[in-house]
């Protein structure tokens, strides 16, 4: 029979039995507190956290994971979580994990997960048992990993690399990846080939090169090759070139990059075999040379357009035709260079042609050279078509045939001269006859012949002035004293040189064409009503002035009245050519700009003449709107206007007003064939400008000019 314990003995029972029972209570807490650390962890993480009992059963998933895949606790635990699986990773999977559960062994499985949107992600769920004193597993613990993007990364990289094997394998360039060798000082001496593709040996002509090095398949092969690569290798910087490999007598067109660490010194290299090209290259260069050296070495201007019309070619002898560089006319067109009004005929002409993708025969178009002055080419091309016959532009040739329509212009005007000459012959004749018996009869009246003469000349001409006014109007009688030397006589047809007295008489009347004016002395002839005129009346005038070795000139224009001037030599003295003047006493330029307008062409040449030998710079322009462009465009200063007074756009006055918005301190010059006298009164100029009467001598016209530019520096 066994003792009883004493009462110690069961007091310190009772004691340990309650310490136990403390320390079980203490356990239970302590894991409580694990699991809401769990819990807590498991909700801030961004990987599925998970919970199971020891048979496998899930009691726990943590909250951002139950996001994920829109299902409640509830639905995720014990198998729940395997309706998130596809059909047919559902059985391989509770397979896997429950062979674990039995056997303790971690969990290790990638599977697929269905979310809220529809779409599957890849999970790697991990998993390992929690075993008591005992060794009995009671929990297992958990991680679900989404691996999507990793899974998505080793498709694509098992994609690139199968995209690196068929472009390696199937692309026509080379390429080969080497390994550089250096010497003990850090030089590039060689290469080894570590790769090459199937078009490394037709692109370079070596044969089994993989694993050999360069020194010894091309011993001539030049150093600046190793150089490049070299510095690639060390710098890890790539470097597209083209170069020339000379042993193997091909041109490369090449792409290197370091490949790998730098510590590998390996360098891939994508290469092209150019040589075809660099021949094609060095031919065309050959072709265009010769173009270009033909093309400059003519007297005509070559040159090329797009489609639009700019110049993408123009050759240098542009440069003595109209005075620009070659490259001073690229993305111009040739509308550019063409006064305002040739520009519109020119055009429609063009268009035309080029509608129909013609060639252009035979374009005649007057141009503006660089310094102002007009040019008339002579324009020829041929279109340009692409592979598909699509017009790309003009090809052709503008030849200079200014001094041609010079030439052509001064044979017709001397041709109407000798027709005049021929027809004026016969009137002198004839008005002779009258002005004799005339002069006769007045003789025995007045005993002056030479007031005959004037009185004779002054009644034919102020009735015809009379005649050609309508309404109120104002005839104006004027004298004054002439000089003409020979070199302005040589300038201006029909002036004889010498001493004259000049008698003016001028109307506001309606004014006479072009056509009128040259039949005007002609016997008969009249613009004046049946029974209102004979016709003898100028004709009479003219064989007077001719019988008295005198000459007339008329300045008229329709709407703008008449101006007859009559030149007689002076009383007591012939017509003798008076002493040239000399050159020193004119005064002259220092270099002033000058802007010339006047619409009588043969004017224009004669005033650029003489002022160009005073030693100006003179810009001309044959109309008012050309002047004002002229003067737009001009880059540096223009000293001095002369112009025209009576001109078909607007007048002189209306020119100098609108120069004067770009040049505010520009002085003028006005010109006519009318009196100052008769040009004030008509209110088209103000008294007190400078005013110059044609015709004028060179003496006159350069101490007009240097007294204007004079007052317009003081």
């Amino acid at each position: 029979m066994s003792k009883k314990p004493s009462y110690e003995e069961l007091e310190q029972r009772v004691k340990e039995f309650e310490q136990a029972n403390v320390d079980r209570q203490n356990g239970y807490e302590s894991l409580q507190e694990i699991f809401k650390q769990y819990q807590a962890l498991g909700d801030i993480v961004p990987y599925g956290f998970w919970l199971t009992d020891g048979d496998g059963l899930c009691t726990y998933v943590s909250k951002l994971f139950l996001e994920l895949v829109d299902m409640t606790m509830e639905q995720f635990q014990e198998f729940g979580w395997l309706h998130l699986l596809p059909n047919e990773d559902v059985e391989p999977t509770k397979e896997q994990w429950l062979h674990c559960v039995e056997t303790g062994q971690h969990f290790r499985k990638e599977h697929r997960f269905s979310t809220k949107e529809g779409d599957y992600r890849n999970i790697l769920a991990i998993g390992r048992p929690i075993k008591n004193d005992t060794g009995k597993i009671v929990e297992w613990v958990g991680l679900n990993l989404d691996i999507t993007d990793l899974k998505r990364a080793e498709h694509e990289a098992v994609e690139s690399e199968n995209r690196y094997h068929i472009l390696f394998n199937e692309i026509d360039e080379g390429f080969c990846i080497i390994e550089m060798i250096f010497d003990e000082n850090e030089k590039p001496i060689d290469y080894r080939f570590l790769e090459i593709n199937p078009a490394f040996e037709k692109q370079t002509g070596l044969i089994n090169a993989q694993g050999k090095r360069m020194r010894p398949l091309a011993p001539k092969h030049e150093d600046h090759w190793f150089e490049i690569y070299g510095r690639i290798a060390v710098t890890g910087q790539a470097e597209r070139f083209v170069n020339r490999a000379e042993q193997l007598n091909r041109w490369y067109d090449v792409y290197a990059f370091r490949f790998g660490q730098p510590e590998n010194r390996q360098v891939a290299i994508l290469f092209n075999d150019i040589t075809g090209n660099k021949q094609m290259e060095e031919e065309l260069r050959e072709s265009e040379k010769r173009f270009r050296d033909i093309s400059h070495s003519m007297a005509d201007w070559i040159w090329e357009v797009d489609k639009k019309g700019h110049y993408t070619f123009v050759s240098d002898t542009v440069k003595t035709i109209l005075g620009y560089d070659a490259h001073e006319l690229i993305g111009k067109t040739p509308f550019d260079l063409m006064p305002e009004e040739e520009c519109a005929k020119i055009k429609t002409s063009f268009f035309k042609i080029t509608s129909r993708s013609q060639p252009i025969r035979d374009l005649e178009n007057w141009n503006l050279a660089k310094d102002g002055t007009r040019v008339c080419l002579l324009t020829n091309g041929i279109p340009i078509f692409d592979k598909d016959g699509e017009l790309q532009g003009y090809r052709g040739v503008d030849k200079d045939i200014t001094r041609q329509k010079q030439n052509e212009a001064e044979k017709a005007l001397i041709n109407d001269q000798l027709r005049q000459a021929q027809k004026m012959e016969s009137v002198g004749r004839l008005a002779g006859g009258v002005a004799h018996d005339y002069n006769n009869a007045l003789t025995t009246i007045m005993g002056y012949t030479e007031l005959a003469i004037i009185d004779q000349i002054l009644a034919n001409l102020c009735v015809n002035a009379r005649d050609a006014i309508e309404d109120v109007g104002k005839i104006t009688i004027e004298t004054a004293t002439k000089v003409f030397d020979s070199d302005y006589c040589a300038d201006h047809k029909g002036f004889v040189p010498g001493e004259f007295v000049m008698l003016t008489i001028s109307d506001n009347g309606f004014g006479m064409d072009k056509e009128i004016l040259n039949n005007i002395f002609e016997p008969f002839f009249t613009t004046k009503d049946v029974d209102k005129g004979t016709g003898l009346g100028l004709s009479t005038v003219y064989g007077i002035v001719k019988q008295n070795n005198g000459f007339i000139n008329i300045y008229s224009e329709p709407g703008k009245g008449t101006a007859i001037k009559i030149y007689l030599p002076r009383q007591g003295e012939e017509a003798v050519e008076t002493q040239k003047e000399k050159t020193a006493e004119i005064p002259q330029g220092q270099g002033e700009t000058i802007l010339l307008v006047e619409d009588d062409l043969s004017i224009l040449k004669l005033a650029q003449k003489i002022l160009e030998g005073l030693n100006y710079t003179v810009l001309i322009a044959g109309t008012p709107k050309e002047g004002i462009k002229l003067a737009e465009d001009h880059t540096g200063e223009i000293h001095l206007l002369v112009t025209d007074v009576i001109m078909p756009e607007m007048n002189g006055l209306e020119i100098s007003k609108q120069l004067k918005s770009l040049y505010p301190d520009l002085n003028c010059v006005f010109m006519s064939g009318y009196t100052a006298n008769v040009i004030v009164r008509h209110g088209v100029l103000d008294e007190g400008v400078h005013f110059i009467q044609k015709p004028f001598s060179k003496s006159d016209l350069a101490t007009i000019i240097r007294k204007a530019l004079d007052e317009g520096e003081s």
